[in-house]
C-alpha cells in the first residue's frame, strides 16, 4: 500500500474522530424531540449508514477500486449540503465551524490522495488478499 493511501486512511480517522469530539462543543440548540418510533428509525438507519460506509473504507483500502469511486461520489454528494449548512455554522460558534470546515477538507483531502499516480498504480495492481470481493 502506498503512502498516499495510509495517509488518505489517516486523514478520513482523524476526520471521524475530531467530528466527534467537537460534539460537546456545538453550541447551536437541539431540535425538538420527535416521536419515540422516529427516534428508532433514525437509530438504525444511522447504524446501517455507519455500516455501509465502514464496509466501504475497509474495501478502500484493502484495494477495492470501486470503493474509492464510491468514496468520491459520496463526497461529492456530500458538498450541496455542505454548504447549506456552513450558513448555519456561521451564526454559531466559529470555533465550531473551524473545525468542522477542517473536517470536510480533511475528507476532500482524503478521497484526493486515492487518486494520485500512485494510488492509481497500486489500485490497478492491488492484490484481493480478502476471501469477500
Amino acid at each position: 500500500m502506498p503512502a498516499s493511501v495510509r495517509t488518505s486512511l489517516r486523514l478520513f480517522l482523524l476526520g471521524l474522530a475530531v467530528s466527534i469530539a467537537i460534539i460537546p462543543f456545538d453550541r447551536r440548540p437541539w431540535p425538538p424531540m420527535p416521536p419515540a418510533a422516529a427516534v428508532v428509525i433514525a437509530v438504525i438507519s444511522g447504524v446501517v449508514i455507519f455500516g455501509l460506509l465502514a464496509f466501504v473504507l475497509v474495501r478502500t483500502y484493502q484495494g477495492r477500486n470501486w470503493a474509492r469511486w464510491v468514496l468520491l461520489v459520496l463526497l461529492l454528494l456530500a458538498v450541496p449540503g455542505t454548504l447549506r449548512d456552513a450558513a448555519g455554522y456561521f451564526r454559531g460558534a466559529s470555533v465550531v465551524t473551524i473545525v468542522h470546515a477542517s473536517i470536510f477538507c480533511l475528507n476532500v483531502a482524503a478521497v484526493a490522495l486515492l487518486f494520485t499516480r500512485t494510488s492509481n498504480l497500486w489500485y490497478r495492481n492491488a492484490p484481493h488478499k480478502s476471501p469477500a470481493s
